[in-house]
């Protein structure tokens, strides 16, 4: 940005500033524990958790752990609480805010509108602007952490490929928007919206075989022109919906069923045992075995992972 914008900084944290054209780029280090902490950003910003813990909270709604790995779209002005339960001189809370400017966001998504609009039109691309928006998706944590890894490292023409990865960042979180406005749309019978009544199809038949030529006939699509619309408009291609929505009621089966890892698989729509470890291992960063255990009481250390949302 042309000139830094303020925010209200809290005196227990450090805080590096790496300034752009459009956007501006905060590393927080709080080495002392705290509790509600004011904090606002003055422009549409994208927070990301990288070590230790926060628990925030906003206007009246309950206060929610901010963990690792986890990154959430705050709104201009938006006034927050923060506690640190967790920070100390060796074990840091550490933490990115990138805040963008509003005319910068715009241009990008006017381009997606003029380039990638859907089939029927009646889709704009957007970003949250008004509420808060969780992020759970490791192609936008690898994006924040290469344009943090940029910043730190000074080497000529840095400043350009920030400007990229900003680029795509956007794009990324556009498509996790239409992703999430998609599935909620897939919820009504007789939503217009093509992809909508594929990924209602798809969540009918998740333990079933599903193929890509299934999918294009309930969109009215060529088979070619789909698998390539639905990559572009949500981000991810059938396939890997496919194999995040059974992983989703894996899930929900590890929570619910005291069932053996193998049924779970199954019950789930793998045929495969190890692929479906391997694959559930890659969403959730742990096994399914290590995932039910993180549920029992007397187990801490993993129990993140089984609480964080999807």
């Amino acid at each position: 940005m042309a000139q830094p914008t303020p925010i209200i900084q809290p005196a227990v944290e450090q805080r590096r500033v790496y300034s752009y054209a459009h956007c501006e780029l905060n590393l927080f280090e709080t080495t002392q524990q705290a509790q509600a902490v004011p904090l606002q950003f003055n422009h549409l910003t994208i927070m990301s958790m990288m070590r230790g813990k926060k628990v925030i909270r906003m206007d009246r709604s309950a206060p929610f752990d901010y963990l690792p790995g986890e990154s959430l779209i705050i709104p201009a002005q938006r006034a927050m609480l923060i506690d640190y339960p967790e920070a100390g001189v060796s074990s840091p809370t550490q933490c990115t805010a990138l805040m963008m400017e509003e005319n910068f966001i715009q241009q990008n998504l006017d381009q997606l509108d003029e380039e990638y609009n859907t089939m029927d039109n009646s889709h704009h691309w957007a970003l949250p602007m008004d509420s808060c928006f969780f992020l759970h998706n490791p192609e936008i944590t690898a994006t924040i952490n290469k344009i943090v890894h940029l910043s730190l490292d000074h080497k000529p023409m840095n400043e350009l490929r920030v400007e990229l990865s900003l680029k795509e960042l956007l794009v990324l979180i556009a498509q996790q928007q239409h992703l999430s406005q998609t599935e909620q749309a897939s919820e009504y019978a007789h939503n217009s919206n093509h992809f909508a009544h594929v990924l209602h199809f798809i969540k009918q038949h998740i333990t079933e075989k599903i193929s890509i030529e299934q999918l294009s006939r309930v969109a009215c699509m060529s088979r070619t022109n789909f698998f390539k619309a639905f990559k572009s408009y949500l981000g991810l291609s059938p396939a890997d919906y496919i194999v995040r929505e059974r992983i989703a009621l894996a899930r929900q089966l590890l929570q619910e069923a005291d069932i053996s890892i193998a049924e779970i698989a199954y019950q789930s729509g793998f045929n495969n045992i190890p692929y479906f470890i391997r694959q559930f291992r890659k969403q959730e960063q742990v096994t399914p075995g290590e995932y039910r255990a993180a549920l029992q009481p007397d187990n801490s250390s993993l129990r993140h992972h089984a609480n964080t949302p999807s």
